[in-house]
Parts: structure tokens; sequence; C-alpha cells
């Protein structure tokens, strides 16, 4: 643990944990996870990735969610001032270590005071120094701690059982590799090979970062990773994005083009559909449009007339050939039709001097003469005065005083004829009229030609108008040709009514082309025409926008999940984070420290060397502290440094490291004294029982 002094007594991690309060969620388990574990894995970088993504709803995984769990106060170290200073006692009990005996107990020495564990190579001593380094959370490359090779089932977790002193009352604490251990145990100084290559890196500059401070800078490198993860995701995305957009066709200019150019997170689906698609009648217009846009003007105004003309003079032909087939009309032929036959059959009767047998007896008898003599007189005396005798048109029978209908009204001028002796005028002026009227019906032409003729004309308009106007043709033509038959042959039979007159439809498509030829004039003015192209591309990009209607709402959800993207970013900026691990190192880095480095290497007799301690800025705000040749030269501390001078300038490094420590608990050393000559090791040794004191 790293203290700026034991006066002022502040722990660089209980400041972060002060500080990691408002820092998101994901953070404050990967502070957990970094001074729990001292690394940070692949494994942990995906779940980061996972719960910074969940906070804004961007996680697309299927995977179970990741819980999380916040850096906390019992995750650290007991902090400085509070009399836990942590004592080894005692370790015992170890499964699955190497091939270390179960039964076995290490007892150190009381405190303060040195314990020397010695024994020949291969007697176990550094499978005990794991199980410390492990459970103390020692710094540099944790070790691998494997079972009993040789056993005949050579699996199982590794575990110890370690007692330690903490306040005078001893603590029991049962260890299991890969489980962290007590917090209090990351008390405990270790310092091995590994330790000492912390100190020493190969691959740069001889640099280390005290304990505590190096929690920050790690936190930083994986918020780039985290960002680096979902920048590539962001990039990908705006790769699909920038693909669609490419293949999408229209006019930046119009309103669907500017709805386009501006997609964003923002835009809504109602926005999308408020600008797609064509009613009936903006199709029309477009057609219009493009047909107008393409040819002559004036030569295609002069065509769309023809039409308009040749439409009217159709719905012309409609209209007088409804009304002369209108119900009316009709009843009127059948009239014509049974007058006919009515007066031909008196006039027969009469030619014979007697009526056929659907007459009663006696008809046309002087009695009966008699009786119609006093019925005419009855009519222009009382029934119907002033009035010619018989009275047919809406009168009733002076006999039976029942309403007269056509047949009675022919029998009636029949009886009269008969009386009066007129019956073959009767008759021949009754077929002569039937003869004219049928010659006049047999004139009137069939709509069907004339539908053929104006056909084309009429592509304007809806698939179910054209159908109505040809199923409106094919009855009328139907209803002639049936009156025609009766008028022929004298007979009668109903013809099927007729549907409504579609000639308003008509009408009103003429009008339309009459329009479209002023617009088609309108077409050979500059001005105008750019604005027809205007309302063309308007109309044409709201056709095609229907079109592409689901990969635009599927371009949104792109912006969508982009920006959703771009908050986890937030998350990940290391400012705040490089701001408060430069305020710490002032805080708790002295100037003294550098100089009780320089004491340290003359404790322990290093003189072959003149290495100096100095502060240097890392990447992002990150103080590490380098060692470094006194004499200028381009060449590194390891690449000059033998083996033994190494060891003793990360020993140095260690112990100027640990006088800043604001407890004084236990020191673990692992052969702290390897590759070096006696001389040293003696200095080493004075150093240590020096240290021992304390």
């Amino acid at each position: 643990m790293f203290y700026a002094t034991p006066s002022t007594a502040i722990s660089a991690l209980h400041e972060i944990l002060k500080w990691s309060v408002n820092r998101p969620d994901w953070q404050r388990d990967a502070l957990r996870r970094i001074v729990v574990k001292g690394v940070i894995d692949e494994r942990d970088i995906k779940d980061f990735i996972r719960l910074c993504r969940a906070k804004y709803k961007a996680d697309t995984s299927t995977e179970p969610a990741v819980s999380v769990e916040l850096l906390a106060e019992s995750h650290l170290p007991p902090g400085p001032g509070s009399e836990e200073s942590v004592t080894l006692v005692s370790i015992s009990n170890l499964q699955h270590v190497n091939r270390l005996l179960s039964d076995q107990i290490i007892t150190f020495g009381t405190a303060p005071g040195l314990t020397v564990i010695y024994g020949d190579n291969g007697s176990g001593k550094s499978g005990y120094a794991r199980v410390i380094k492990k459970a103390c959370r020692a710094r540099g490359a944790s070790p691998t701690i494997h079972p009993n090779a040789f056993a005949t089932t050579p699996t199982g977790v590794a575990s110890a059982s370690i007692v330690c002193r903490v306040a005078s009352r001893d603590v029991p604490v049962a260890w299991m590799d890969s489980i962290a251990s007590d917090s209090r145990l990351a008390n405990v100084f270790v310092f091995d090979s590994s330790a000492a290559g912390h100190y020493l890196h190969e691959d740069g500059p001889a640099t280390f970062t005290p304990y505590g401070l190096d929690v920050l800078p790690l936190l930083s490198k994986v918020c780039d990773q985290v960002r680096e993860h979902i920048q590539q995701d962001i990039d990908g995305i705006n790769v699909s994005i920038s693909g669609v957009t490419k293949n999408w066709t229209y006019v930046p200019t119009t309103l669907v083009g500017k709805l386009l150019g501006n997609l964003s997170a923002t835009t809504k689906t109602t926005d999308v559909d408020d600008l797609s698609g064509l009613d009936v009648k903006q199709e029309q217009r477009l057609k219009d449009l493009r047909e107008t846009l393409k040819s002559d003007p004036k030569q295609k105004a002069k065509e769309t007339r023809a039409a308009a003309a040749r439409l009217k003079v159709f719905a012309a032909n409609v209209t007088t050939t409804t009304g002369n087939l209108s119900d009316e009309k009709i009843n009127a032929l059948r009239n014509l039709i049974d007058e006919a036959k009515t007066t031909a059959d008196l006039a027969k009767a009469f030619a014979i001097g007697r009526f056929d047998l659907t007459y009663l007896p006696g008809s046309g008898s002087d009695l009966w003469r008699k009786m119609w003599e006093a019925a005419r007189e009855f009519s222009v005396t009382s029934a119907y005065k002033n009035q010619l005798f018989p009275v047919t048109d809406r009168a009733r029978c002076v006999l039976c005083q029942q309403d007269l209908d056509a047949k009675a009204v022919a029998r009636f001028k029949a009886f009269d004829a008969l009386c009066k002796d007129k019956s073959q005028q009767l008759a021949s002026s009754a077929a002569k009229r039937l003869k004219d009227t049928a010659d006049n019906v047999a004139k009137m032409a069939a709509l069907c030609p004339e539908l053929d003729k104006v056909n084309a004309d009429l592509s304007t308009m809806t698939p179910e108008q054209r159908t109505a106007i040809l199923g409106f043709v094919k009855n009328v033509d139907e209803r002639l040709a049936m009156i025609n038959d009766n008028l022929t042959k004298g007979t009668w039979t109903n013809p099927a009514a007729i549907p409504p007159s579609p000639a308003t439809t008509i009408t009103e498509t003429e009008i339309a082309l009459e329009a479209r030829a002023k617009t088609e004039e309108s077409a050979d003015d500059p001005e105008t025409r750019k604005k027809l192209e205007a309302e063309c591309n308007e109309l044409d990009a709201r056709e095609w926008l229907a079109g592409v209607r689901a990969d635009v709402l599927e371009q949104i959800e792109r912006h969508k999940h982009v920006k959703r993207l771009q908050d986890c970013l937030k998350d990940t900026d290391t400012m705040p984070i490089t701001a408060k691990s430069t305020k710490l190192t002032k805080l708790l880095v002295t100037e003294t420290f550098c100089k009780r480095f320089k004491d340290e290497v003359n404790a322990l007799g290093l003189r072959t060397l003149e290495v100096n301690l100095e502060e240097i800025k890392g990447r992002k705000g990150e103080t590490k502290f380098g060692l470094r040749l006194a004499t200028p030269t381009v060449r590194k501390v390891v690449e000059i440094a033998s083996e033994g001078e190494q060891r003793c300038l990360a020993l140095a490094a260690f112990l100027s490291e640990l006088s800043q420590a604001s407890h004084q608990s236990s020191l673990v050393f692992d052969d702290p004294v390897s590759s070096l000559d006696h001389w040293h090791r003696e200095k080493i040794a004075v150093r240590l029982v020096e240290e021992s004191k304390t």
C-alpha cells in the first residue's frame, strides 16, 4: 500500500474509492477487479464492454446479463492510521500445492523480527512462496500453482490456512486459489524475481509505478480498450450506413432529399411516412409530368387536346344513348307494339264481319252497338264533357270505371273505329308509326365501337373506372339489340336495366386532359418548365421513397444505435481519470522518494553503477519512476547492469516504495540475493536486519 507519509495517513486506494462513486458502474466494477486481481484479462474487457453498452441499451448480446460488483471498502487493504498492520503468524494445511504435504505448518517468528526459511533446492520453499504471493496480491506476474504432477489424480484447487495478526489479534484466513483472499493480506509486501522485474522492465526504460498509483493508469487503459471496441462497432455501422446511402438515388433539393440528407437518430417514422407514396391524383400528375417533359410540348398538347375532343364526343353519345334507351322511352315503344297488334286484330275482325273468340259472344251486334252509343252519350254529357269520345288519355272506362291501360285504350279505339267503321285506317296508322319508330331505333349506333376508338384516351382512369365503363357499354348494346329484336318481331321481351351512366366520369377525364394540355403548352416556357421539373422531382422522390421505406427505417435504427454507442463513448473518457491520477501523484509522491532510492542504493553497497531514480511522465498523465544511468547514454539500465546489479536496483526501489507506507506489516523476500556476490549479500543481510527492527 502506497501512502504519502505516515503523518498524513492518506491511502491512494481509499482516495480512489471515494472518487469512484461518481464514475459509471462498469468502471467501479473494473476498479474492483484491478484492486483484487491486479490484472485485467480479455474476459474482463468483454464484460466491461457489455456493461458499458447496457447502460445505454446498446448491448446486443444474447448471453445472460453481466452482474456488477462495485469497488467497496471490503476490497481494499485497511486504511492508514487504523493500526491495521498485518503480521504473518503461520501457514499450514496446504492442499494441491505442488508436492507439499498437507500436514506441514510453517510458523513465523514474532514481530518485529526476522524469520529465515532455508533448505536445499526442491525442498518446497518456492511452493510456500507462491501461496503467499497469491494470497498477499504480490506485484508482478501472478504465479501458477499446480497440484502434484506425480499423484494418481493430479487435480484439485490449491488452498491453504493462513493465520495473521491484526491489531494484536490472530485472524485465521482460509485461502483458495482464484478466489479473492482477505483484503488485509494485501498490506503484506512481497519481493521476488517477478516483483523485481516490475521495477526493471525489459521492453523499455526501467520504470515502475508506486503501489496504488498504478490503479488509475490501468483503468485508463481499460477505458481505451472499451472505447476502441465500441468505436469499431460505430465505424462498422457507419460503413453500413454509407453503403446503403450510396445506392439511394434522389434529388437532394426535394423534400425527400432533404429528409434523407439529414437522416439521424431523431428522425421519426412519421417524417418518412408523410413523404412516402402518392395518392391516385398524384400518381396521374406524375405520369403526366413525365410525358410532358420528355416530348415536344406543343405537339404533346395537340395530341392531348385531340384525346379530350374524342372523349367529349363519346360522353355525348353515352348521354344520348342513355336517354334514348330510358325506361320511359322503352315503355312508349312497348305501347306502340301493343297498339299495332290490337288495331291489326280488330281490323282483321272487321274484315270478316265478326270478332274472334277472344271477345265476348255478341260483340259488334246491334245490341252491343246500342250499349256503345249509350256509353258515348254518358261520356260527352256527364263523365267527360266537351271531350271527344272515347276519352283515353289518363281516363277511366265509362262502363267499368277502371283506369285504362294500354291494351284497354287500344280496345276502346278499336271499338270506336268499329262503330265508325274506321278499323282499317287505325290499323294502317298504328303499323306505320311502329315501322317509323323501328327504323329510327335501328339507326342508333352501338357504343362498343365508339369505346374502341377512345380506349387509349381512358388510360388515365383507374382500373375500376374503366371496368365500369366497359360494363355499361356492353349492357347498353345488349339492351339496344333486344329492343331492335322486339320491334322487328312485333312482340315484347323486357330488356335488362342499364347501370348508372359513366358520362360524368368521362367528362371529368376530358376536363383533366384539357388541363394537361395547358400544362404541356406551358412547358415550352423555360421558367414554367423549371417549375414543372421541380414538381416532377418532388413527386418522383415520394414515389421512390415508398419503395425503399423499409430500408430508410432500418437506416434510422442504425443511426439510433450509433447514437447509443456514442453515448457509451462518453463513459470511456479518460480525462477525469488522468486528472485524478495526476492529483494523487502530486499528493502522495514527494521529492524525498527519489532521494530515498539513492540512500537505499548506497546502503546495499552498489558502487559499480551510478543510477538515479527519476520521475517520468507517462501517457495520459501517468506518473512512473524510471531508473536512469547518471552518465548520458542511449543504453538502457537493463542492457548495462549485470543480473546482480539489477537485483540490487530492484530491491532499492522496493525498499524506497516501502518507506512510504503508513503501516508496518510483514515483508516477504523470496531469494532476494539471487545472482549476488558475498559482499553484496552481506550488505543486503544487514539492510534486512535493520528493516526487521520495525
